[in-house]
């Protein structure tokens, strides 16, 4: 079993090809992939909000890759 954090900073625009390239080629069994977020009140919460990123958004992954939707479902 695995644990998958993406989301960071440095991530290319291929890290979920990548990311499920590696789990197969190592032979990760069962993988947990998780997105970074950024709680209220946090660091990264702040530093984001400064640089003004879009915290309204929720990631929906899906079979045919992925999707953000803001979180009033918009």
């Amino acid at each position: 079993m695995g644990g998958f954090i993406i989301g960071f900073d440095n991530d290319p625009p291929n890290i979920f090809d990548r990311q499920i390239k590696f789990i197969q080629n190592s032979g990760v069994v069962k993988a947990m992939i998780g997105l970074l977020n950024a709680p209220p009140g946090s660091r990264l919460y702040r530093r984001l909000k400064e640089e003004g990123a879009s915290l309204g958004m929720a990631p929906e992954i899906t079979a045919t890759g992925h999707e953000f939707h803001s979180q009033d479902g918009s």
